[in-house]
Formats: structure tokens, C-alpha cells, sequence
């Protein structure tokens, strides 16, 4: 295959003959999920492996990785924030970032974690989704066979079932995922994965196809291109990517959405990326979509019928300049169900400079009046954005200030319209004498002011808020405390105010061997000016963690109650969770997980069975 393919498919394929954007310099090698079983609500670490094929390699501070968890039908439900790569990345060294993330509450079930690399600001690479199990228990998959194993120049494979079921409800949220991932030959990996379930929404497959060259996927999943115009819209999908080289990349998606609503959509879509000198990126994407249904009743928004799409990026990294930009343009041709015709646009422009040790940041958006996001969930329309960013460190001292002024019903002739402006500060300084001390202070204000053309009456409003958290961590010999302490105020221009404290204690002991016992208690209080929204609460939890040889035991339990100063108090809340893993093998391991919580006069039950065979 020779490097004039690029030219000759961008004519065939494109409206005009434009190049596109370079390829990452970077690639993620290996995501892992230390904890792949984790409960609603808690704080899970992931493990992203960043290199550099090419010679040019990753500057500090130039690229980071981000996190995302979606549900199996791609909607996104919590996101890590982006980790910042400290160290250079060359072919011969590559580097592990560590995103964190604090479950919401109330999940269960299977989900999708996808890594996300960042280089310039702008994501150049999304990693393969890898199953996650929110409130059971399942295991990481098997490593790959070492280099010079008789495995590795042949075919293997890794698999797992998962079993989920809740007991509470009986023939109600039962449902099984497998995933299998190994490969071909030498050049050729894949991974699937795929269920039953009785409820709902469940399970949906996907299988990857990887060479070194190209990667075809196929399934229930959410593709993505350029975040203006084509970028995470989920459903039945088939995606192909062509690499020849580290620089250049073709890209087509061809996707069937919203099947079963009444308004159902095909959408297909081609991405060109190629390099414009070393470090300048341009891009180009551009499809077509057509929206099944009959016109909404209800409301008087277009609602698109058919149309086409182009979004068109330039982007220039950090690179030894330390000075890194990116422009996206976003433009739509569609008529809606009622046969008026649209050209609608997005715009968004970002910015990363190092000047020292300080580094800043600043990011621009707008979308217009009718601008239609089912393609491009992440843009709003009729809507602008714009944030500034400056972090400077002083020693072990960090300090944060922003800014962000938001602009919404651009085009409207409300009297009162949402023009808020932000502004936080926080200061971190970390101390280490074998404890750890943290103080963290942060102070935003919000200001939405009104038209008095429109309305002569109507109103500015203001709020502010500031909260202040002191976190204290000693170990004292088979003893690890620590203690926190916490408040936040709000309070605004229409005489409302909120003052909330929050108190915690830990303490964790190794007992024995093999045998941990950590306790928490906490204590909450709101205390505002509208007495209904006034009340106190306690929380505390007791975690046992047991480990003999293959066999290994946890479990917490926690109660946590509210008491308002008006009004009837609610039902205590309890909550247990139970773990057991048993290695039988290096090839075979079975988990379980039990987890009930009871409160608001109910009780619900979840278990969670996993067996993962290595073949």
C-alpha cells in the first residue's frame, strides 16, 4: 500500500479534495481496571499506558488521558477529569497515568470504560471499551502471553461470563455478559462481547477486529469522530478505521439509532486525518442523516427530517513551542418534518500555553438557535461558553483560578436570560513528615442578568459560594487515621442561605495477617435559611477484609440517618455489601458478590456471580 491511497479515497469519498488532521503521536497501549467489581458510590483508580510509536514522542505537560464510563447502550454517566502527563513519552519509554473517579450512586449492572488520549487539548485515540461490573463482582482479564511464548505468534483467547441477578425482584433485572478477547495470529487481535437479559436496555455486542493497520467494529456502540458534528450518538453501528502509517488515518461509521422510538435515525459519516507540516493537525469529516417519525406535537423546536453535515478542525500541538491550539466548525443542511430548511453551525476554539511553571487554558463554544445535536450530544444549542484557566504551583503549594461565562437563549426575547459568570479559586498544599496534612479553599460567584429593554421589571440575580476542606492522614503502627473537616456556604441576592459542615473520622487496623478492619463515621449538618431545608445527619461504616491462600473475603456494613429540623424524619438507611473471590487456577476464578439496602420503606437485594476461564 503506498502513501498516495490517502488523496485518491478523500476524492472519491469527500465533497472537496481537504486534508485532515494528523494521527495521535501518541497511542494508548493498555487500560487497566485494578477493580473491576466496584459498588455504587465508590472511588475506583484506572491505570492508562501512554507511548509513542513515533520518534517525535509526547511532551510534558503537552498530553493527558481521560476516563469515560457509559452504559451498554453508550449513554455516558460519570467521567474521570483529565490526568496531565508530567514526563515525556519516546518509543523507548512510555508512561502510566492514573484518572480516579467517584461512582454515582444507585448503579448496578454492566457498563463500558473507554480511555480517552489527549494531545493539544484534543482527543486523538479512544481505546477499545472493557467491561465494568457497578455493584458485583467480576475479574480483570488474563495478561497476554509474554513475547517469546509459543502463544504469542498464535491464536489465544481470554473469556469471561458474567452473571447478574437480582434476587429482590426475582424474574426482574437478570441478565449475563460475556467478553472474550485474544488473537488471530500475530498481527491480528479481536474482542467481543455480548449478553441475555430480561430487562429493558441489557446487554448489547460488540466485536473489534485490530491489526496493526486498521480496526473494524461492529455491535451496540457510541462512534466518534469530531465532537462538532459526529460524536457519540449510540446504537446498532459499523465502524472501520485504516491507519497505514502513525500520521494518516480514514475513518467511516455507518449507524442505526433510537430503534424502537418514534423517531428513529440512520446516520453515515467518513473522517479524513492527515498532517499538515510536524505538529499542525486538519481535519475533515462530513455524512448524512435521516430521521424517521412523524413531527412533534408538543413543541415548537425544528425536528430534522434529512440533511448533511461537514465539520472541518486544525490543530497545532504543544510540542517544544509549549504553546498548543485547536479550531472545529461544525455546519448543517437539514430540513425539519414540517419542510423549512436549516444551516445551522457550532464553533469551539481551544488554547494551552506554558509560560514557566504556570500553565493555562482557555476554551471557547457556541452553537446556534436550531443547531441539532443528535449527532454531537456534546454541543448546546444556543448556547456559548467560554473558560479560562490558570494553574501555578509554588513550591508544594498548587494554586487554581477560573473563569467561565455562559450565555444561554442567545436568540431569545426572554426578559430574563441566563448570563452566568463564574469564578473559583482553590488553593492546595499537601505536607509530609510521614502524616499528611491537605488544605483545600475554593470560592465561585454566579451572576444572570435581565434585558431591561425587554422588561423594565425584571431582575438581576447573584449567588456565591465558598468551601473550605482540611484533611488530616496519620499511621501510628498496625493503625492508619485520618480525619477531615469540611464547610461550604451559598447564599445569594434573594436572601437565601445554605451553611453546610461535613466531619469525618477513619480509622483502619491490620489485625492479623490477612485479616483488615476499617471504620468511618460521618457527620453532615445544613443549616439554612428556609428552616424545611435545615437538618442534620450521621453515617458510619465498618469494612472486614480477609485473605487465605486462594480465598478471599470482604464485606461492609454502613447506616446513615436524617434528621430535618421541620417535618417527619425518614426511614435509617442500611446498607451491606459481601465479596468472595477464589482462585482455582492460574486459568480459573470464580467471585460473588452480595449487596442489600434497606430504606424509605424498602429493601432491594442484588447478587452478582462471575466465572472467568483463561483458555
Amino acid at each position: 500500500m503506498t502513501r498516495a491511497w490517502p488523496a485518491a479515497a478523500l476524492a472519491a469519498t469527500l465533497i472537496a479534495a481537504l486534508t485532515a488532521p494528523a494521527g495521535a503521536r501518541g497511542t494508548i497501549a493498555q487500560v487497566g481496571i485494578p477493580n473491576r467489581a466496584p459498588a455504587a458510590g465508590q472511588r475506583i483508580e484506572f491505570q492508562v499506558a501512554v507511548t509513542a510509536p513515533d520518534a517525535a514522542g509526547l511532551k510534558a505537560g503537552a498530553y493527558g488521558v481521560q476516563v469515560e464510563v457509559r452504559t451498554a447502550d453508550g449513554a455516558q454517566i460519570a467521567a474521570t477529569e483529565p490526568v496531565v502527563g508530567t514526563s515525556d513519552v519516546t518509543p523507548d519509554r512510555g508512561v502510566v497515568l492514573v484518572p480516579s473517579l467517584e461512582l454515582p450512586n444507585g448503579l448496578n449492572g454492566n457498563f463500558t470504560v473507554t480511555a480517552i488520549l489527549l494531545e493539544g487539548g484534543a482527543a486523538t485515540e479512544r481505546s477499545d471499551p472493557q467491561s465494568l461490573v457497578i455493584g458485583g463482582i467480576a475479574t480483570a482479564p488474563a495478561a497476554a502471553p509474554a513475547p517469546n511464548s509459543p502463544a504469542a505468534t498464535g491464536f489465544a483467547l481470554d473469556g469471561s461470563f458474567t452473571s447478574n441477578h437480582d434476587i429482590a425482584g426475582g424474574r426482574v433485572g437478570q441478565n449475563g455478559l460475556l467478553s472474550l478477547d485474544g488473537k488471530l495470529d500475530q498481527n491480528t487481535s479481536f474482542s467481543a462481547s455480548g449478553g441475555i437479559t430480561t430487562a429493558g436496555g441489557g446487554n448489547k455486542p460488540l466485536i473489534s477486529v485490530r491489526t496493526k493497520q486498521s480496526q473494524t467494529q461492529f455491535g451496540t456502540f457510541a462512534p466518534s469522530f469530531d465532537p462538532s458534528v459526529f460524536d457519540g450518538p449510540s446504537g446498532l453501528a459499523l465502524s472501520y478505521r485504516a491507519a497505514p502509517d502513525d500520521r494518516s488515518a480514514l475513518q467511516f461509521a455507518y449507524l442505526s439509532g433510537a430503534r424502537g422510538s418514534l423517531n428513529p435515525y440512520n446516520a453515515f459519516a467518513v473522517n479524513e486525518t492527515l498532517p499538515i507540516g510536524k505538529v499542525t493537525k486538519f481535519g475533515i469529516t462530513t455524512g448524512a442523516f435521516n430521521v424517521s417519525g412523524d413531527p412533534a406535537s408538543l413543541t415548537g423546536e425544528p425536528q430534522p427530517n434529512a440533511g448533511t453535515f461537514l465539520g472541518l478542525s486544525v490543530g497545532r500541538e504543544q510540542g517544544a513551542s509549549r504553546f498548543g491550539y485547536g479550531l472545529r466548525y461544525g455546519l448543517q443542511w437539514y430540513r425539519d418534518k414540517l419542510g423549512r430548511s436549516f444551516a445551522e453551525n457550532a464553533i469551539a476554539a481551544t488554547a494551552n500555553l506554558l509560560t514557566g511553571k504556570a500553565s493555562w487554558a482557555f476554551d471557547f463554544h457556541r452553537g446556534s438557535a436550531f443547531f441539532t445535536n443528535l449527532l454531537a450530544p456534546g454541543v448546546t444549542p444556543d448556547r456559548q461558553n467560554a473558560h479560562v484557566a490558570l494553574n501555578v504551583p509554588f513550591g508544594v503549594v498548587t494554586t487554581s483560578f477560573s473563569v467561565s461565562a455562559d450565555a444561554d437563549d442567545l436568540n431569545s426575547t426572554k426578559a430574563q436570560r441566563n448570563r452566568a459568570v463564574t469564578e473559583s479559586f482553590s488553593l492546595t498544599a499537601p505536607l509530609k513528615n510521614g502524616d499528611s496534612l491537605t488544605y483545600s479553599l475554593n470560592g465561585s460567584t454566579a451572576h444572570i442578568g435581565a434585558d431591561p429593554l425587554v422588561s423594565a421589571t425584571a431582575t438581576n440575580t447573584a449567588s456565591a459560594g465558598d468551601s473550605q476542606n482540611i484533611g488530616y492522614n496519620a499511621r501510628r503502627g498496625l493503625y492508619t487515621f485520618g480525619y477531615t473537616l469540611g464547610y461550604t456556604n451559598q447564599h445569594d441576592n434573594q436572601s437565601n442561605t445554605t451553611h453546610s459542615t461535613q466531619n469525618g473520622i477513619s480509622v483502619s487496623r491490620a489485625v492479623t495477617t490477612g485479616l483488615n478492619v476499617t471504620a468511618n463515621v460521618n457527620l453532615n449538618t445544613n443549616v439554612s435559611g428556609n428552616s424545611a431545608s435545615t437538618s442534620s445527619g450521621l453515617s458510619g461504616t465498618l469494612g472486614l477484609g480477609y485473605a487465605l491462600g486462594p480465598l478471599n473475603l470482604t464485606g461492609s456494613f454502613g447506616t446513615s440517618r436524617t434528621r430535618p429540623f421541620l417535618g417527619l424524619r425518614p426511614e435509617d438507611a442500611a446498607t451491606m455489601n459481601l465479596g468472595l473471590k477464589f482462585l482455582q487456577s492460574k486459568n480459573f476464578s470464580v467471585q460473588a458478590g452480595f449487596t442489600q439496602t434497606a430504606g424509605a420503606g424498602s429493601t432491594t437485594q442484588t447478587g452478582t456471580i462471575n466465572a472467568t476461564q483463561r483458555f
